[in-house]
């Protein structure tokens, strides 16, 4: 009966420190800190989370910058899917025909609730 006890107050201890561990935050950021656009081929920018989602996570985009979308570019979607059990999910940006070097696009992430921004 005392091996009986001594366990099962080692395995309390172990649940008490296992549930007293802070939950990290999730993040969300851009594969690559920079991205180029050629004038002739399209660009695949990947969206990415340091903690895989238990269900799909859409995460909203913006574009801006000197470049403008529907005259200089287009866009496949205007959010990422990480699908659910991934780590990533990507856009497509493709340049129209007329589409000039030093022209810049700006992609900014409209962050879901409960995760916060990576490192890019």
């Amino acid at each position: 009966m005392k091996r009986i006890l001594t366990i099962l107050a080692a395995v309390a201890m172990v649940m008490a420190a296992v549930s007293c561990e802070p939950e990290k935050t999730p993040s969300l950021s851009f594969g690559k800190s920079h991205y180029v656009l050629q004038a002739d081929a399209p660009l695949t920018v990947d969206v990415v989370t340091d903690i895989a989602p238990a269900a799909d996570l859409t995460v909203g985009l913006t574009f801006t910058g000197s470049a403008v979308e529907g005259t200089d570019y287009y866009v496949s979607a205007k959010s990422v899917v990480i699908p659910a059990g991934q780590v990533s999910g990507t856009v497509t940006i493709i340049p129209e025909q007329n589409y000039l070097a030093g022209k810049t696009i700006e992609i900014a992430m409209v962050l879901p609730a409960g995760y916060e921004a990576g490192n890019y």
